[in-house]
């Protein structure tokens, strides 16, 4: 899934955390323990970074870039079961080994302490998002051979982290396609709404902000729904006119849920990712700014 053809390859560094690191964890459920643990380090300017784990049994993926400089940080949940918590990283060929080591809770400031600080050129696109991103990044890498795609994404990521990315960071001159929100309550609209008004408020004078709708089961009995017909509803307000774009993965799943949706309602197929990543590409296509 993350053979990117602008991955870093061998030539990428870790800085932080050290090897044999032990790393501030907490139980999850009565047989695992889970760590939240930022990463940073050296890469090829430009370049996407994958990231794994050995998480025994559990998917720890991302993605994230080195900036101009060459720096890069993103943060990624690790897993492990009680008594086995050792887990190696894996960032396109660097490798730490760290100890989940149980402890307090950790109080963690802004999502990303060092986000880098120029994120692409002109016609770059950065992606933003979860897993739905990490799914659906090669194929939108290809859809877009002359444009560079620089991504940031995890699995689980929240809006709240995924707009700290952002937030960290100087107004880039690039178009943003954001995939969030999935893994929030779907009553967070009001949140949803000032997120997406503060993508489109931090982009630089050229480029447009994109934004997806949500496909999952309902949580706790509520529908995203509400969540959807804001989207629809910001991508009409004047004031974000031609600057905010939606990728409607909703509207288009109607009629292909089966060879599109993944059995879990949340995530993709091989097809769905090849389908999502086209409406991101259209939309980014289309931006006139």
């Amino acid at each position: 899934m993350l053979g990117l053809s602008a991955s870093a390859s061998a030539q990428v560094q870790i800085s932080a955390p050290l090897d044999g690191a032990r790393v501030p964890a907490v139980a999850f459920g009565k047989k695992l323990v889970t760590a939240n643990v930022t990463l940073s380090g050296r890469a090829p300017a430009d370049t996407n970074v994958p990231i794994s784990a050995t998480c025994r049994g559990f998917d720890c993926t991302a993605i994230t870039f080195a900036g101009r400089d060459g720096r890069w940080t993103t943060r990624l949940q690790l897993m492990a079961r009680r008594g086995h918590q050792r887990v190696t990283v894996n960032a396109g060929g660097a490798l730490v080994r760290l100890v989940l080591a149980r402890s307090v809770p950790p109080a963690f400031g802004p999502p990303l302490d060092a986000a880098p600080s120029n994120l692409g050129g002109g016609n770059a696109v950065v992606v933003i998002g979860d897993s739905l991103a990490v799914g659906m990044a090669p194929a939108l890498q290809g859809l877009l051979p002359d444009r560079p795609v620089l991504v940031d994404a995890r699995i689980g990521r929240p809006l709240d982290e995924g707009i700290g990315v952002l937030a960290t960071s100087k107004p880039p001159k690039a178009s943003f396609a954001y995939s969030l929100f999935t893994n929030d309550d779907p009553l967070r609209v009001e949140q949803l709404d000032a997120a997406v008004r503060f993508s489109v408020a931090a982009l630089g004078p050229h480029g447009c902000a994109v934004w997806a709708t949500i496909v999952r089961p309902k949580v706790g009995g509520r529908s995203y729904a509400p969540a959807n017909a804001r989207l629809r509803a910001l991508a009409l307000d004047p004031a974000l006119s031609g600057r905010l774009l939606i990728a409607d993965w909703a509207a288009a799943l109607r009629g292909h849920r089966r060879a599109w949706l993944a059995k879990d309602g949340i995530h993709a197929t091989r097809a769905g990712y090849v389908a999502r990543a086209r409406l991101y590409a259209a939309a980014l296509e289309s931006c006139s700014a």
